[in-house]
């Protein structure tokens, strides 16, 4: 595609049932963590949904699940312990994502999928995706009747958890897609690696779990399965040492 950086910005509202999504996600080898942040904007009902995660071995499961955030007007979100800001710096090359909140830890992973009880934690981010590669005009996961684009990046920054910092070298993506309906309300599959984005590869391992279920309110239903895992990295020759951010999608 050819790149117009007027479309890293928010688009106008379409039709009813209009939705536009910011999806960013990072691994950080050295630390064996991972994470993934989304936005979803709903115009036409006048609302935005946030969910935020962090996974790592031998850590809690990190989750905020927030589905009405209100209705702001460019990439910054406040509610009541929560603070999001999101700003495309130089379009299509550097992208910043602040957060200061509270998330829920939990032992158990599954627990997200139900009633989301855990410990209080306080949660934040100051991570840049630099880009990596080239843009990306059709997103794995992308619904009919949805546009958008996917970068893959390199991710630096600090990740913030109670009074531990965690410094962030690593690999990611960033998507934004926008259109009649969610972008990922049919079934999909994909991985983040080290080469990119691409078809979700055999895990050698499951180092951490983060499954994630979303209903909207025009009745849309989807899980997203979401994991670190270990995988086999062709660039380390033999060795299976390389890690993936893998997705996998599946409506209710």
């Amino acid at each position: 595609m050819t790149p117009d950086p007027r479309d890293e910005a928010r688009h106008e509202a379409g039709a009813a049932g209009w939705c536009e999504v910011f999806a960013l996600d990072f691994v950080a080898p050295e630390v064996r963590t991972a994470g993934a942040v989304t936005v979803s904007f709903f115009p036409r009902t006048r609302s935005c949904s946030f969910w935020a995660c962090l996974v790592g071995a031998d850590r809690q499961f990190l989750t905020i699940v927030e589905h009405d955030v209100g209705a702001p007007r460019g990439l910054e979100l406040r509610a009541p312990g929560l603070w999001v800001d999101l700003q495309c710096l130089v379009p299509y090359d550097h992208v910043t994502l602040g957060l200061d909140a509270f998330a829920v830890a939990l032992d158990d992973p599954s627990e997200a999928l139900g009633r989301l009880w855990g410990d209080r934690v306080p949660f934040g981010l100051d991570l840049e995706w630099d880009t990596a590669g080239p843009v990306d005009a059709r997103p794995t996961g992308t619904s009919a009747g949805c546009d958008g684009y996917e970068i893959a990046c390199r991710v630096h920054g600090e990740v913030l958890v109670a009074d531990e910092r965690l410094d962030i070298d690593g690999f990611g993506s960033r998507r934004h897609l926008w259109g009649a309906t969610h972008p990922w309300a049919t079934p999909w599959a994909r991985a983040v690696t080290t080469a990119g984005t691409g078809d979700p590869p055999v895990p050698d391992a499951v180092l951490a779990e983060a499954p994630l279920l979303v209903r909207l309110d025009d009745g849309t239903c989807f899980r997203l399965d979401r994991t670190l895992a270990v995988v086999h990295d062709a660039a380390a020759g033999d060795a299976p040492d390389g890690l993936a951010w893998i997705e996998r999608n599946q409506p209710c």
